[in-house]
């Protein structure tokens, strides 16, 4: 074998080595970033999808509306700091539904059917607590009622019938004040109107007693009276005390007269 064949020979063998060499590098490799690969998977928690700012929400713990007692004002603000959440809720409910940026959440929360619908709720809200109210007004003079007429038998010493028949009286006086009460209230009728309206209704009331009672009887009476759905005392045109809606006197300013509907 001449030199030039044992050159060529050995230089193949050499090349051949480094290729082997070098691929079984390149495996070690490929195999450790795979292990490495594998081991941050398991050590590093997958991310979250975000949770996208307009998708829809209802409201929170701190904004759910919780009837609460307390004067119609309270009340009927409660009602609108819910109807707002929901108002938000709503926008962007439909805000989603209706293909997202394209609808606007003010456009939305504007509508006038949902605005009508929160006036519907308003005045149910407040028709109820005017009903509440009635109630216990009528509640209140009836109180007065029973108490005025008890008393009224031991000091003029009414008789039985006689009792029942100012209570019958009292009692249709006062389902005729009420309407005249809430008609001022609600600008129906101005409150000079409904004053004189409430003088004549009980003027007649008095003038039916007068007739079936002594003079002493009758002046115990003007001063026991109750006023209507007010208070009580003094007679209908304008007797001793004179301290409810519809007696002597005018408006109520400082303790004689009449101190009007309630305020």
């Amino acid at each position: 074998m001449s030199v030039k064949t044992i050159a060529l020979v050995a230089a193949l063998l050499v090349t051949g080595g480094a290729v082997v060499l070098l691929s079984g590098r390149d495996d070690r490799d490929t195999v450790d970033s795979r292990d490495d690969a594998d081991e941050g998977d398991t050590k590093r928690p997958r991310p979250r999808a975000a949770r996208g700012d307009d998708g829809p929400r209802g409201p929170g713990p701190d904004e759910r509306f919780v009837p609460g007692e307390g004067s119609l004002e309270d009340r009927v603000a409660a009602l609108e700091k819910e109807v707002l959440v929901l108002r938000r809720a709503l926008a962007m409910r439909g805000k989603v539904a209706m293909g997202g940026s394209g609808s606007s959440p003010t456009t939305i929360a504007d509508d006038p059917v949902l605005e009508e619908e929160v006036r519907g709720i308003f005045e149910e809200e407040r028709e109820r607590e005017r009903e509440t109210e009635r109630e216990l007004r009528r509640e209140r003079f009836e109180e007065m009622r029973t108490a005025a007429l008890d008393e009224l038998v031991k000091v003029a010493g009414l008789s039985e019938d006689q009792r029942g028949t100012i209570d019958e009286l009292w009692t249709s006086e006062a389902d005729r004040m009420m309407p005249l009460m809430e008609a001022a209230r609600s600008g129906d009728k101005s409150f000079p109107e409904a004053r004189d309206e409430a003088r004549a209704i009980r003027q007649e009331t008095d003038d039916a007693v007068r007739a079936m009672l002594s003079e002493s009887q009758f002046e115990s009476y003007e001063e026991l009276r109750p006023r209507g759905p007010g208070g009580r005392g003094g007679g209908g045109g304008g007797g001793r005390g004179g301290r409810g809606w519809g007696g002597g006197g005018g408006p109520d300013r400082g303790g004689s007269g009449n101190p009007g509907p309630d305020r």
